[in-house]
């Protein structure tokens, strides 16, 4: 049994999959690691490629099924893995040098089910990263506090990549499918499994921020988000109800940052789909009665209620007044 299951979803990824697969295979070369390409009935020749690197590197094997969205593609890798722990990765991203390395010697030293590590924003002409203050090596407990810390979001988030997974905790929680955000619905249910969590400074993924990819272009079906933080809302409510006010904030902030971008790339038909779907959300949820909430962004959540004009105005305004002053 291998210790490391890599699980590499793959679709219309041809100009990109060589790279991600050239950067595992250099991190796990002296490790004992497998690599579980699933091509989800790619047309751009990706599949075909796929087969050539399983002909030239030992550890990768491929998939093939017929498309089911990228969900469905991490679902039939992992059930299909054999290594004490998982670790998801897109095929357009890369490992940064040695980082899924670290993530490897951290998991054999900590033992724990979840080892998660920085990561880089990936753009044409530079890169971010993540987390600029990130603890070199931390332990937290399972359930509340790392669950705390993920509503945070200041040292690890919902991304279903870049984190060692105990097996069979990948295993129990599949992802949602025919969902964006699908990780949203989630990684709240590994951490609640989760005896401890080990988190780390190390960038182990380069996360490529380009055009047409799931992530990058706005569309009213990004509004999924706001169902998976409401599915987290709910599990808090029954089983964590400290964290259920801090999860309404986030939910409140999303809300917002939602609205705005709803205004700036949605056609008129989404728009007003958009708008029916975050006023059901914020009085579904309570949202704009929540006691933690900074009375700036409660007057914002009450304008997209009533006057999404005057949203629109007042962000417009004081997203000037932040360029210039």
């Amino acid at each position: 049994m291998a210790f490391l299951s890599v699980i590499v979803p793959v679709y219309n990824v041809k100009d990109y999959l060589t790279r991600c697969i050239d950067s595992l295979v250099c991190d796990c070369s002296s490790e004992d690691c497998e690599v579980i390409v699933v091509d989800d009935g790619s047309t751009d020749g990706s599949g075909e490629l796929a087969n050539h690197l399983a002909d030239k590197y030992d550890i990768v094997s491929v998939l093939h099924k017929p498309n089911g969205g990228l969900s469905d593609a991490r679902n039939f890798g992992v059930a299909q893995a054999s290594g004490e722990y998982v670790f998801y990765i897109d095929s357009d991203d890369y490992i940064e040098k040695d980082g899924l390395k670290t993530l490897i010697q951290v998991a054999r030293q900590d033992n724990s089910d979840v080892v998660i590590g920085n990561f880089y924003y990936q753009y044409s002409d530079h890169a971010d990263l993540f987390d600029e203050d990130a603890p070199k090596h931390q332990i937290v407990k399972g359930g509340e506090e790392s669950l705390s810390m993920l509503i945070e979001g200041k040292h690890y988030q919902n991304f279903a990549w870049g984190k060692l997974l105990r097996r069979e905790l990948a295993q129990k929680y599949l992802f949602p499918k025919g969902r964006l955000f699908e990780d949203t619905y989630w990684f709240h249910l590994i951490l609640d499994s989760a005896n401890q969590v080990s988190v780390v400074s190390t960038p182990v993924v380069r996360y490529e921020q380009r055009e047409g990819s799931i992530s990058f272009s706005y569309k009213l079906k990004s509004l999924d988000i706001l169902d998976g933080y409401a599915a987290r809302l709910k599990f808090f409510c029954e089983k964590y109800p400290s964290l259920v006010d801090k999860q309404k904030v986030l939910m409140a902030e999303n809300c917002i940052s939602h609205a705005w971008m709803m205004i700036r790339y949605l056609g008129e038909d989404d728009k007003k789909k958009g708008e029916e779907k975050l006023k059901s959300v914020i009085n579904d949820y309570g949202l704009a009665d929540c006691p933690l909430l900074e009375k700036s962004k409660r007057r914002k959540l009450k304008m997209i209620l009533s006057n999404m004009t005057l949203f629109k105005i007042s962000e417009s305004i004081e997203k000037l007044m932040q360029r210039f002053l």
